[in-house]
């Protein structure tokens, strides 16, 4: 059932056009731009990106078929509330087997957006271990969106509403849901750009910044001066940056941009 109006189907042309004027190098900045705008648009202050990769072997519990190779919080206290999740969740063992964390993990590969909080009826959810998990991070609600960005990879768009607030509707999820239809192009770019896809290693913060600068048109030397480096040293780390993401050379590492 249709449930965005006019308005919403603006906001959202908007914020498509808005990261369109991101250039090729620029995915972080058009990233954090995103979830900034994201959270205006759903009246939310903290949220999260969460990169899943597919295990290669089978297991019989759907939420351990995929491993998360990066987590982060945005918004106010994101790694205090980055830190209290993992905590928590390496204590609570019975977190896998809430309904809607199980929904969410089997169908890793698949667009998909869900509400944590109306997954589940009001009694369930106060007996649940979910509740316990919201109590710590002071959460009323978690309203994800995920979508593959490449073959056994997917990324996941959260983001929260604190204790007392209301819970999604789904009007918010259809949004959500609406949204990130769009950036499919700016998320692979994001997932690229911290060797995070299939056959890449991680990048170091260091790599990732001289990794902006090799997608743009200064020379290493300019590079180099621009970050206050030697040119050795700089061209160290282009070496490292190129044997992560698999390619020989400046030009190949651009055409994966392209």
């Amino acid at each position: 059932m249709e449930v965005l109006d006019s308005c919403d189907w603006r906001a959202i042309a908007d914020l498509w056009a808005e990261l369109n004027e991101f250039g090729l190098s620029e995915s972080e900045g058009a990233w954090v731009h995103f979830r900034q705008r994201v959270h205006q648009m759903l009246d939310v202050d903290r949220g999260l990106t969460v990169v899943l990769e597919e295990v290669a072997e089978p297991v019989d519990n759907p939420l351990y078929r995929c491993l998360p190779l990066v987590t982060l919080h945005h918004g106010p206290e994101a790694e205090q509330f980055n830190r209290l999740g993992h905590e928590w969740i390496f204590r609570e063992p019975g977190y896998g087997n809430e309904p809607a964390i199980q929904y969410l993990a089997a169908r890793h590969g698949q667009a998909r957006t869900v509400s944590l909080r109306r997954s589940v009826d009001q009694r369930t959810f106060d007996g649940s271990t979910m509740r316990g998990y919201f109590d710590v991070l002071e959460v009323e609600d978690r309203l994800f969106s995920a979508f593959p960005v490449a073959n056994g990879l997917e990324i996941n768009i959260g983001v929260d509403r604190v204790r007392g607030s209301r819970v999604f509707g789904l009007r918010e999820q259809q949004m959500l849901h609406t949204i990130v239809q769009g950036i499919l192009p700016l998320a692979r770019a994001y997932v690229r750009s911290r060797g995070l896809m299939p056959g890449q290693q991680e990048l170091s913060a260091r790599e990732q910044q001289v990794l902006s600068y090799l997608l743009g048109p200064l020379s290493e030397k300019e590079i180099a001066d621009r970050l206050d480096l030697s040119t050795g040293y700089l061209h160290q780390v282009v070496v490292r940056i190129y044997r992560k993401l698999g390619v020989r050379s400046r030009p190949e590492l651009m055409a994966q941009w392209l």
